[in-house]
């Protein structure tokens, strides 16, 4: 369900070599988009989603948000997005059990999964409701990423004097962007094309089945087989969610490498199916604008996980 009620809330989206920010405001009328940025962010700041050099990275932060107040930006309240690189996310099956039983399973199935122990990381989870009820497991969808780096993001946030709200994936907060809220959809796949690597992700049956994070592809035939070595995957192994017919229906590319020439084209025709640039306003405006606050349509596929993130307040 939408929630208007909310105050303003600022989707702050950091990478290795920039920072997007975008403002929502909400009021009983619905969503309202109020400001934007963009800052660079000199090489070697963050590496590999990693923060190295703290007080450089505070001082380009509080430079932007001190610009931004002439673009609209006024909280200091912040949802940040965590490099998908560094988030551990899996779905994983846990049989039928007791309420009380449900945590500390996941806690052990967790540690089977991750390449870290479970007192080294934060661990989010839910249970993902079945499409057929006559399943003998639950399906949990779990998030882990280094405590370590939670710690530095939340230190860098508190010391510009933002009020962090939370720390979410970045493939959640694109999810939320891309997908219609009350809309069922069959499987799709998002594929998020960025300055330094590529998301993929796979949402079906309202909810994120499948993510993973490669470097950059030069060329556009290791692109391809990467993709359909994906669908292959999930295909293979989501039988029990949908059925043999669950393939994989549309994709959807965002990220600021999306807009090099016509990708939506070329991959359609690689791949036999429906590709096309997201739609990042689509939980916000009936129309998409074409410009808003001097934003383009086209340059707001940039922001889509800025603007996921500042959703999730409202969605």
């Amino acid at each position: 369900m939408f929630d208007f009620s909310k105050k303003s809330v600022l989707g702050l989206d950091i990478s290795d070599f920039s920072l997007k920010i975008i403002q929502l405001k909400g009021d009983k009328k619905g969503i309202n988009f109020t400001g934007f940025i963009r800052k660079d962010i000199p090489a070697g700041v963050i590496q590999g989603g990693e923060i190295k050099k703290e007080e450089e990275l505070i001082t380009i932060l509080k430079q932007a948000l001190q610009e931004g107040r002439k673009n609209g930006l006024e909280t200091r309240r912040v949802v940040c997005n965590l490099p998908e690189e560094k988030v551990f996310i899996r779905i994983i099956q846990l049989p039928k059990m007791k309420e009380e039983e449900v945590e500390q399973a996941i806690k052990w199935e967790t540690e089977a999964q991750i390449p870290l122990t479970i007192d080294e990381v934060y661990l989010d989870w839910q249970i993902i409701e079945p499409l057929k009820n006559h399943l003998d497991h639950f399906d949990v969808l779990i998030a882990a990423s280094p405590k370590t780096l939670i710690d530095g993001y939340l230190s860098v946030l508190k010391k510009t004097g933002l009020k962090p709200l939370a720390l979410e994936p970045e493939s959640m907060a694109m999810i939320r962007s891309l997908i219609k809220e009350d809309k069922p959809l069959a499987p799709a796949m998002v594929i998020d094309l960025g300055e330094t690597g590529t998301n993929f992700v796979i949402f079906s049956a309202s909810a994120i089945r499948f993510t993973s994070h490669i470097p950059i592809l030069e060329n556009n035939n290791d692109f391809v087989k990467q993709i359909q070595d994906y669908i292959s995957f999930y295909r293979e192994h989501n039988s029990h969610i949908h059925g043999t017919d669950g393939a994989i229906g549309q994709i959807l590319l965002c990220g600021g490498k999306s807009l090099v020439g016509d990708l939506p084209s070329f991959l359609s025709k690689k791949l036999n199916l429906p590709v096309k640039l997201g739609n990042p306003w689509i939980n916000i405006f009936i129309t998409p604008p074409k410009n808003i606050l001097g934003l383009s349509h086209k340059e707001s596929i940039i922001y889509t996980t800025a603007l996921g993130l500042a959703l999730r307040e409202f969605i």
